[in-house]
């Protein structure tokens, strides 16, 4: 394992991976075990949560349920993850003019501010790659979420005893699992809709990623509201009237439901058409409790014109009491994105614990570490000893290691004679001194000093934000934010009178960039070219 996996906060498979998932009706927590074919699962626990209307069950109601759902359950696995709801994110497609994941993770935030109506100091941000587009640009799907979501939600695990390490978005779990089943076409694009009880996230599925995703706002409530329409119930005697098919109830009640998703889906597979590549989907998977509903499932293919395959989530896992019901996609895929880990998937604590996952791996190296170095100190110690009582010896022996280090580490001197060897290492170490002298001599100005240099111009009661700073023997690519028009022309003003820059040949290398807010300029993007004057013999 290299060095640089090791600091990819866990990015590698999970030997265990605990989920837990807070839904509408019901808390879930899934547990599996990397081994086999497939992963093993080691643990599948289920609580209701009952409701007695439309709206969100009450938190202290949830973290009870959370409670019984833990109690007396002792955590042991590598780590433990949780997901939000789809609907509490900002999710957005975007195109980024950077191939690699390192590079987009460094100005994502700033491809994102013009799309996210939220200020960035208030939400966490994360994606994953879609595709590869041409001249180094790549499709990512991002993901927003207000830190005070993520900090409720995470809030409510800790006050039940839970802190989990890990938070991604349900419909990615829910994905994770579509994928795994040898009954997807990865070469087709699959629509996959996990209808839950308020919301249905919709994603579409092709070379086992997610290439699109977006939270509707329709669910297994909205048949609910409209039994209780038809036939004068109160939600509780609605909701248990559609649990049983609802005898009595006209099918137009249900067309006139079904109708407002089947419009919605219509829009979305027009919006997914970029990333699928202009393919139509191919396949439909339902998933969630509101995909149970009279008939849906046959509105929907017929609606789309899909051939609709039915997956059991528990089937791409190995278990001696597998889970029924389509409630379990979720919590089983978000155990399996850690096992089994692919692109489709974020974590909004990244940042948070980039340390931590790195420190988990490293613990036992650590440990070792430590122990053999503890036992080279005392070696060392009884070699010293040792060697008071045998001068002689020692001295010879110094010797004769003062030799090899020194035709190991200059091998084109010539063999010291005994005796002269720390004057021959003196004699080489100050030839490679005088040769990194030279080479210092020819280094052109470093990014530190252009760095100094545009501080030091740059006027202090001008606020500017560096974005991007380019730099090479000729040039300096810099690309900033301030406050306004009359700022970025003072800011060229300055650089010009710079010794470091050409003054008369600055010049913008594309038109400035402008975020409005309340049709209020907020921030002004510039970007200017910076020809590096000939430094020789300065100072």
């Amino acid at each position: 394992m290299t060095i640089s996996k090791l600091f990819q906060n866990g990015s590698g498979p999970a030997p265990s991976c605990r989920a837990v998932e807070i839904g509408t009706t019901a808390v879930r927590t899934a547990a599996l075990k990397r081994g086999g074919k497939s992963p093993r699962l080691t643990d599948f626990r289920e609580v209701s949560l009952s409701r007695e209307g439309p709206d969100p069950v009450p938190s202290e109601t949830v973290r009870e349920r959370l409670r019984e759902l833990f109690r007396g359950k002792r955590l042991k696995e590598d780590v433990i993850t949780t997901a939000l709801p789809l609907h509490r994110s900002f999710i957005r497609l975007l195109e980024v003019p950077f191939p690699r994941v390192v590079q987009i993770r460094q100005v994502i935030s700033s491809e994102a501010e013009l799309h996210v109506p939220f200020p960035l100091e208030e939400v966490i941000i994360d994606f994953w790659p879609v595709e590869e587009l041409p001249e180094g640009r790549t499709r990512v799907m991002m993901a927003a979420v207000k830190k005070s979501v993520v900090a409720e939600h995470l809030g409510l695990l800790e006050e039940a005893g839970i802190s989990p390490g890990r938070v991604n978005l349900d419909l990615l779990g829910s994905c994770r699992t579509v994928i795994a089943s040898p009954l997807v076409d990865p070469d087709e694009v699959t629509m996959f809709l996990d209808i839950g009880a308020a919301h249905t996230g919709a994603a579409f599925l092709l070379g086992g990623e997610v290439v699109f995703a977006r939270s509707i706002s329709w669910g297994g409530d909205n048949v609910t509201a409209a039994i209780a329409g038809e036939a004068g119930a109160d939600f509780i005697s609605a909701e248990a009237r559609k649990l049983a098919a609802a005898s009595g109830i006209s099918g137009s009640t249900f067309a006139a439901a079904y109708e407002l998703l089947g419009t919605e889906l219509l829009r979305t597979v027009t919006a997914a058409a970029a990333p699928c590549g202009g393919r139509p989907p191919a396949k439909l998977v339902l998933a969630g409790g509101g995909s149970l509903s009279p008939g849906l499932k046959e509105y929907l293919a017929g609606k789309m014109g899909l051939e609709l395959l039915e997956i059991d989530p528990a089937s791409v896992v190995r278990s001696r009491r597998p889970p029924s019901g389509p409630g379990s996609s979720a919590v089983i895929g978000l155990a399996l994105s850690e096992i089994s880990p692919n692109q489709s998937r974020i974590d909004l604590r990244r940042e948070e614990f980039a340390f931590t996952g790195a420190w988990i791996k490293l613990r036992r190296r650590l440990y070792v570490t430590a122990f053999l170095t503890a036992g080279l100190m005392v070696l060392l110690a009884l070699g010293f000893f040792w060697r008071i009582g045998m001068e002689e010896r020692e001295v010879a022996n110094l010797d004769r290691r003062i030799r090899q280090i020194v035709r190991l580490t200059f091998p084109a001197a010539p063999v010291p004679v005994p005796g002269q060897e720390l004057r021959v290492m003196e004699q080489e170490l100050e030839k490679v001194e005088e040769d990194l002298q030279n080479y210092r001599e020819l280094v052109s100005v470093s990014a530190l000093d252009v760095l100094r240099e545009i501080s030091r111009v740059v006027p202090e009661a001008i606020r500017v934000q560096v974005v991007v700073l380019d730099i090479d023997n000729n040039r300096v690519i810099f690309r900033g934010r301030t406050n306004n028009y009359r700022s970025a022309e003072l800011i060229r003003n300055a650089l010009a009178g710079s010794d470091y820059f050409i003054g008369e040949r600055i010049r913008e290398t594309r038109d400035a960039r402008t975020l409005q807010r309340g049709g209020e300029l907020v921030t002004v993007e510039f970007e200017y070219l910076l020809p590096l004057a000939d430094r020789e013999g300065a100072d």
